[in-house]
């Protein structure tokens, strides 16, 4: 065993190597508790589009009325999606002639890019209006 204070031994009696495994361990906690941190604050009550309950909080827009910068906010929508929801919109009711493009949620199926994913995704955020 080696004696209190010879070159070998570390503060406390500890080896030099146990004391840089001890500096290791606590610099490793120290940041996993930093990215944690980091992480809760980046989601905001307001930014968390999967929680439903929170989703009420955002007013539901009608498809067959909203613009297309409207619709490309919506989750999983964007710039492409949003053009071709206006487009057959525009084309059911130049064509068709039906006065409501959309008369449920269901009806986005049409549209190339919607499919069951996204119908549960924009669900909370969608009104059709009668």
């Amino acid at each position: 065993m080696q004696a209190r204070g010879s070159p070998t031994s570390g503060v406390y009696g500890r080896s030099a190597s146990r004391q840089s495994l001890d500096v290791y361990v606590t610099l490793g906690v120290v940041a996993v508790g930093l990215s944690v941190a980091a992480i809760r604050a980046d989601r905001s009550p307001v930014s968390d589009v999967d929680d439903l309950e929170r989703s009420e909080l955002v007013t539901k827009i009608d498809p067959n009325e909203a613009s297309a910068a409207e619709l490309g906010v919506l989750p999983g929508i964007g710039e492409a999606l949003a053009s071709r929801i206006v487009e057959l919109r525009a084309h059911r009711r130049g064509v068709e002639g039906a006065d409501r493009a959309f008369q449920c949620i269901e009806d986005l199926r049409a549209v190339r890019g919607i499919g069951p994913k996204s119908i549960e995704k924009l669900r909370p955020f969608l009104s059709f209006q009668e």
